[in-house]
């Protein structure tokens, strides 16, 4: 049993690294397009994580996102996205 044990957590420590790897497959910031901030556009994935605070919408009187929407910001810009497909329903300015 006790060899078992040792075996896992030997096993651990050669696995783990694989699970750190960065992807370098994405081209540097420099090289990148673009973010097209539109109703009817699609948020990429990386940016979908920025949530505003209910707090915040509020103060900055963006309207309160539907079912299945939330306020995101990126590069300063309020977006309302859906959170299932990521389109772009509304987006405001600073």
């Amino acid at each position: 049993m006790n060899k078992m044990i040792v075996a896992l957590i030997s096993a651990s420590f050669f696995l783990a690294p694989a699970a750190f790897a960065q992807d370098h497959k994405k081209p540097p910031a420099s090289q990148q397009q673009p973010i097209i901030l539109k109703k009817g556009k699609m948020l990429p994935p990386e940016h979908r994580g920025h949530r505003v605070s209910d707090q915040d919408f509020k103060q900055r009187k963006l309207r309160s996102p539907g079912h299945g929407e939330r306020w995101v910001e990126v590069d300063g810009t309020y977006v309302l996205i859906n959170v299932a497909t990521g389109l772009i329903v509304s987006a405001m300015g600073r």
